[in-house]
């Protein structure tokens, strides 16, 4: 056991004891830790979740629970919990990080350390793809990178990076049946996407997805595997079963299109997203996630109850 130091962000508390919990917290060194606190009783190690700060730990190798010296809060980043539009997502966030990074029993050794993931001073991606995101620190980087004017379009970015990183990711760009690109065209499946992809998921959300199924609307099934327009069974195909069971989700082919703006710094930049769009899109990462990761996931849900989607019609 060796005393490490460590930038990192708490976000869960289960009970240990009367005076005593186990934290979990997300390090800029080690990824995600377990610790052992011992005096969570004590006014002078209050500890809060969801606000960066630097971590003092006794680091044990070969273990996944580690002790807590001490936390001290940066209050550069006392705006993430005096901003609801931030506070509420990053529950999300961490959720989805608690089960897609796995604790490490022997990360004896700190991260190798990279300046920004790749990443541009707005925490968007300055490169052609995403390939920055193998790099471990790309998700701290982008953890500290909210403000009070990109809480939604950050928060889906950052959700897309955490299944990526992972290798949980399905791939957004081709059909599973017919192998062609998805568009946002239904009559053929020529070419690459056309146009502004910004400019294509612009619109409002049309009506209900079963209904639409003839129109432009794809789906993903709880394999990750991703059906065209052309491809998309028809309602009186599925069952009530695959329905029941979430075996397949209807999803607006837009929402395709908005998800591959995060592979490409221009298209993301550009794409814009609005309160329909965002919860489409969370609709589909947590549809996705708890299928790959096996848990399920219920901080979308508490989200969709303190920011409910706009309704259809």
């Amino acid at each position: 056991m060796h005393i490490v130091v460590t930038r990192g962000i708490f976000y869960k508390f289960n009970k240990y004891s009367d005076r005593a919990a186990i934290a979990f917290a997300y390090s800029e060194k080690y990824g995600n830790i377990k610790l052992f606190v011992p005096s969570i009783a004590n006014k002078n190690s209050v500890l809060i979740r969801h606000i960066p700060g630097t971590i003092h730990l006794n680091y044990k190798p070969n273990s996944d629970l580690h002790k807590l010296i001490t936390f001290h809060e940066d209050l550069n980043y006392a705006h993430y919990l005096d901003t609801p539009e931030i506070y509420t997502r990053l529950s999300m966030v961490f959720e989805m990080i608690h089960y897609a990074h796995a604790y490490s029993y022997d990360n004896t050794q700190p991260r190798a350390h990279m300046s920004n993931g790749g990443n541009d001073s707005n925490g968007e991606n300055n490169g052609d793809s995403n390939d920055s995101n193998d790099s471990d620190n790309t998700l701290w980087y982008l953890l500290g990178r909210y403000n009070k004017d990109n809480p939604a379009k950050l928060t889906l970015y950052i959700l897309f990076t955490i299944l990526n990183q992972g290798g949980y990711m399905f791939s957004p760009w081709r059909c599973s049946s017919c192998g062609h690109t998805i568009t946002v065209a239904t009559d053929n499946h020529n070419g690459d996407v056309a146009g502004s992809v910004a400019g294509d998921v612009a619109g409002s959300v049309a009506g209900s997805v079963a209904g639409d199924v003839a129109g432009d609307v794809a789906t993903i099934n709880h394999e990750g595997e991703v059906h065209c327009a052309l491809c998309t069974p028809q309602p009186h195909t599925i069952t009530a079963t695959d329905i029941a069971s979430s075996n397949i989700k209807y999803i607006r082919t837009g929402v395709f299109l908005a998800l591959q703006c995060f592979y490409h710094s221009h298209s993301y930049k550009s794409l814009e997203v609005d309160t329909a769009l965002e919860h489409e899109l969370l609709d589909l990462l947590f549809y996705h996630g708890a299928n790959v990761l096996g848990h399920q996931l219920h901080s979308y849900r508490h989200y969709r109850l303190l920011m409910p989607p706009p309704k259809s019609g």
